[in-house]
């Protein structure tokens, strides 16, 4: 506590004695005790500290936002320190605590440049930091809803963010929204048909209040940041009422938060979900039992709940009594009972079933049945005349029976009990807008499936506007049924069922045989195959055949031989070597560079490289309309969601007055120095 010798030191020049003053740890707690005690107001002690120090007083009423760039607010916070103004290449910061030994170096290493300091009260100072740096958010926050610094919009612009990123995930139909820090900002993406797009990148400062701003409307506490929460509300999207399922965790540089959409209005009905004309008859046949277990296997994320959802819709009538047992209740269906369960209060899969079971159920739907009691209790409901259905994390249909008999059920039980296995996976449909014919020369799936099967796919991705250029619009369910037969009854009756030796009939039933006739008849492709299946697409196609693995067939699509763990920036420019210094200057800073000599190019990289967070843009010739500029900056790659940076001539005053007013932060004028675009790179990417 360097603060507390010439804080004593001041009060015992005005009051004539300081012995007996006891100061608080805290320097601002500090301060107003030596306020009070030394009889001045705020502004008199700060003016003598000042004074004390040979320091100028800071005008904090003059606070230069392009200043505040250069110190990012954790260390503003924690140093009690602001940036006030720029002065050529030094940085004017105002201080609490000048005597603190190690302040001007950690400003100086934060700001890249040198810096003068002025005294200011702590007072002063706490509040204008908070509220500096909460300007520059809303700005921000402004800049990524489209507003421009002359427009005004009404309401917190971060509350507008997002919801705007809300409705934007609904529209997309997207299954969950991810908000992740990385270094000085944070990337938005959206999980659309299984997998991840990025939307956008934030601002640090954007991007913590975002977070705060959800967690707060979800009832979580923001100021316990150290422990993973969960939480949960709903909004409205016209009439459709979508419920919110938040997570937050912990992570280097900031919060990761996860929200899950769930529309309440969604229709469930088997026919739409997209089964086969014999999957789909097959499943309507097992539920046509009334009694007896049907299980849904297969990993997190492939349809189970929706599949389930869409059964218990089909036997959803006057005449019977369904009950759910939930963790928790996902989607909301009127006519029967839901229950969420709560182990902390005792309710568990298995004590709520036991309760159900005296509420005279024809159906019971248990999310998951997770351990030996859960599996006795549905076992002794199907026996007892009771429907159940439920999940079970197994990988495919037939591995179903050896886990239940694991979790303690018998080969006689399960004989009366199980009705069928359903492994279920989710695959994405090729865009039909752009779906292409496949030619030569053919990619690596396509000629290992030939060489396997003697067959070719039927189409190709290529991507387009109305896919969002993924190739894919859609998922469609692929199955693998496993129905006992009157054989298969018998061997466990007699405990002389064995296993493996259901999958006789994978050629006409499996996984892969069924998402193979997909591919050959057009609807998706070897890569999603690999994506959904994994190996086991090769393994079983292979073994169905009769056929040895084709060469190569271990190497998924899936892997890349490594990933580049840098920043990336990416440098649009005509010509390479007009950017080739500040190439270069980048790649000595510590960023991976890419460049690119037109905009197609450069939307074909950003949709494959996850590591690009800054664009970079050369505008070559003076003559280049302002508006057309802007355009690019701020729309053409705006999907992307990416900082720009202009390079444009000093000699277009029209571009110069278009740029000051719409991207004051996102232009320099050419020829730049590469020190001074590294500055202004580390100022977007680390503010």
């Amino acid at each position: 506590m360097a603060w507390n010798a010439w804080l004593r030191e001041l009060v015992q020049a005005q009051k004539g004695s300081a012995e007996n003053l006891e100061l608080p740890a805290d320097l601002l707690g500090a301060w107003q005790i030596a306020c009070r005690v030394a009889a001045v107001d705020d502004v008199t002690l700060a003016e003598r500290a000042a004074k004390h120090f040979g320091l100028a007083a800071a005008d904090l009423s003059r606070c230069d936002s392009v200043a505040l760039r250069f110190l990012p607010e954790r260390i503003a916070h924690a140093r009690l320190a602001l940036p006030v103004q720029l002065d050529g290449q030094r940085l004017i910061v105002a201080v609490a605590d000048p005597s603190d030994p190690d302040l001007e170096s950690a400003l100086r290493f934060s700001a890249g440049r040198d810096v003068e300091l002025r005294f200011a009260s702590p007072l002063q100072l706490d509040n204008q930091i908070s509220s500096a740096y909460a300007q520059i958010a809303e700005r921000q926050a402004c800049r990524a809803l489209g507003f421009d610094g002359a427009e005004k919009m009404a309401g917190d612009p971060v509350v507008a963010l997002a919801a705007q990123l809300l409705r934007d995930a609904a529209e997309a139909n997207a299954s969950d929204v991810h908000i992740q820090p990385f270094p000085g900002g944070g990337v938005v993406r959206f999980r659309v048909d299984g997998l991840l797009r990025r939307i956008r990148t934030l601002p640090r400062a954007v991007c913590d209040q975002l977070v705060r701003h959800f967690m707060a409307v979800a009832g979580m506490d923001s100021s316990h940041l150290a422990v993973p929460q969960d939480g949960r509300y709903e909004f409205f999207l016209g009439d459709h009422r979508i419920d919110l399922r938040l997570s937050t965790l912990p992570a280097r540089g900031g919060q990761s938060l996860v929200i899950r959409l769930l529309d309440q209005s969604k229709a469930f009905t088997l026919s739409n979900l997209g089964f086969a004309p014999n999957e789909r008859n097959t499943l309507q046949r097992l539920i046509g039992c009334n009694a007896g277990i049907l299980l849904l296997t297969g990993p997190t994320g492939c349809g189970k709940t929706t599949t389930l959802y869409s059964l218990l819709a089909g036997l959803n009538r006057v005449e019977s009594s369904l009950v759910t047992i939930e963790d928790p209740v996902e989607y909301e269906m009127r006519g029967m009972a839901q229950v969420d369960i709560a182990p902390e209060r005792g309710l568990t899969f298995a004590t709520a079933l036991r309760s159900i079971l005296r509420q005279d159920p024809d159906v019971v739907l248990i999310g998951e049945i997770r351990d030996e009691e859960s599996a006795r209790t549905a076992a002794r409901a199907a026996l007892t005349g009771h429907l159940v259905l439920s999940t079970l994390h197994t990988n495919d249909a037939a591995s179903a029976i050896p886990r239940l008999l694991d979790l303690g059920l018998s080969q006689p039980i399960l004989a009366d009990a199980l009705v069928g296995v359903v492994a279920q996976r989710l695959v994405r449909k090729l865009c039909d807008a752009c779906a292409m014919p496949v030619e030569a020369p053919l990619h690596p799936g396509e000629t290992r499936l030939q060489e396997l099967t003697g067959e070719l796919p039927a189409r190709r991705p290529r991507g387009c506007e109305a896919c969002q250029y993924s190739g894919y619009r859609g998922r469609i369910p692929v199955a693998e049924i496993l129905e006992l037969g009157a054989a298969d009854r018998q061997a466990l009756l007699h405990s002389q069922f064995v296993v493996g030796g259901e999958k006789r009939n994978a050629a006409e039933d499996g996984l892969a045989h069924n998402t193979f006739e997909m591919i050959v008849s057009g609807v998706t492709t070897v890569e999603e195959a690999e994506r959904a299946i994994g190996l086991t697409f090769w393994t079983g196609l292979a073994t169905a055949l009769n056929k040895p693995l084709p060469p190569g067939a271990i190497s998924t699509s899936l892997f890349s031989d490594g990933h580049d763990n840098r920043l990336g920036v990416l440098l649009l420019a005509a010509n390479a070597a007009s950017v080739e210094p500040y190439r270069v200057a980048l790649v000595g800073a510590g960023y991976a560079v890419e460049w690119v000599a037109s905009l197609a190019e450069a939307t074909d990289l950003l949709r494959r490289a996850s590591n690009i967070y800054l664009t970079v843009i050369d505008i070559a010739a003076e003559n280049d309309a302002a508006i057309q500029a802007v355009e690019i900056a701020r729309h053409t790659l705006a999907w992307a969601g990416l900082p720009v940076i202009l390079l444009v001539p000093p000699a277009d005053k029209t571009l110069h007055s278009v740029l000051a007013e719409k991207l004051p932060d996102g232009f320099l004028d050419k020829p730049a120095a590469p020190a001074t675009l590294v500055q202004r790179v580390k100022m977007l990417l680390h503010a």
